[in-house]
């Protein structure tokens, strides 16, 4: 009998791989709209709805620095008809961090498709004094651990950022978190909070307007979208190694079949000129991987953050 039910259910998923998809596709996005994975969203959704051949919607489902939006998207049907895009805190930092995570990225999701890799800017209200990051240093220094900073998701990369620019610098500062990178942006431009690190597409505009001064950024090269803001190393503060990572992922037994389906779909809108053109100026860089190597990848980068996390005591509760 059991025997009997296992070739019942191999012979279901092999017919609902094969007719995959046939009705619209939602793509989880874990955070509010505006941030660095809602604008990925946004930039594929037209092209995967294109090379799926139906319509993928995106659902926003903001909360506990995406922990939220990924609990959900783990509970649902293995079916491919659910998938989440989510980025290095939520895939591998979390598990560090949390005594108890309501969902596990690497026994939960099955990992589809890396999308995109990015660095970070270190950017201050343009009221506070300081035009570059050594005066800044100087500054928070002498602030005597006044300055602010805003962090958008406990345990996100920005915040580990964060913590090895504190670490580095030897400086002291209010850490003040956010539940994404919107709100925690806001009060920056508005002059509540100094200081924040987060991703090109969360600050970049507003740099390039003058209403933010950016500092520095992490990596080992300036972006291409602010070529006048030194890297790290460059202002006088190396070792900030704090690049980022998105990807696809969907809930754990969903069949190869439709795990490969959309990693090619997401490949293939990755390689495209208007794709990578919008990408690159937000500062994201086209990174894709298919299935089996952004599984492997995901299972390297872990225990790297993992370390990261003991070294700078980093815990969320």
């Amino acid at each position: 009998m059991k025997r009997l039910l296992a070739c019942v259910a191999m012979l279901w998923a092999t017919v609902a791989a094969a007719q995959y998809p046939d009705k619209p596709v939602k793509l989880v996005v874990p955070f509010a709209p505006g941030g660095n994975i809602d604008f990925i969203a946004r930039t594929l959704q037209s092209k995967l709805s294109e090379y799926l051949g139906v319509s993928v919607v995106i659902d926003n489902r903001p909360g506990a620095g995406g922990i939220l939006g990924a609990t959900y998207a783990a509970r649902q049907p293995a079916d491919g008809y659910t998938l989440l895009l989510a980025n290095t805190g939520v895939i591998v930092i979390y598990p560090a961090i949390y005594k108890q995570l309501s969902y596990d990225p690497l026994k939960d999701f099955v990992p589809v498709a890396r999308a995109t890799t990015n660095e970070l800017v270190a950017v201050v209200n343009p009221g506070v004094p300081a035009r570059d990051l050594k005066e800044f240093i100087a500054y928070s220094k002498s602030s005597g651990g006044k300055i602010s900073a805003a962090v958008a998701g406990v345990g996100s990369s920005q915040h580990f950022a964060m913590e090895m620019v504190k670490r580095s610098a030897g400086v002291d500062m209010l850490m003040v978190p956010y539940k994404a990178s919107v709100p925690a942006l806001n009060d920056v431009l508005g002059g509540q909070v100094q200081f924040m690190v987060d991703a090109p597409p969360v600050v970049q505009s507003f740099v390039q307007t003058g209403r933010l001064r950016a500092l520095a950024v992490t990596g080992s090269k300036r972006l291409a979208t602010l070529p006048n803001v030194p890297t790290f190393t460059e202002a006088g503060l190396p070792g900030i190694d704090a690049t980022g990572f998105q990807g696809f992922l969907a809930p754990a037994g969903t069949p190869d079949a439709i795990v490969n389906t959309v990693s090619r779909a997401v490949l293939k809108a990755l390689q495209q000129p208007e794709v990578i053109q919008q990408l690159r100026g937000q500062g994201l860089e086209p990174a894709g991987m298919d299935a089996r190597a952004f599984n492997a990848f995901v299972h390297t980068e872990a225990p790297k953050w993992a370390n990261l996390a003991k070294a700078a005591n980093i815990k969320a509760d």
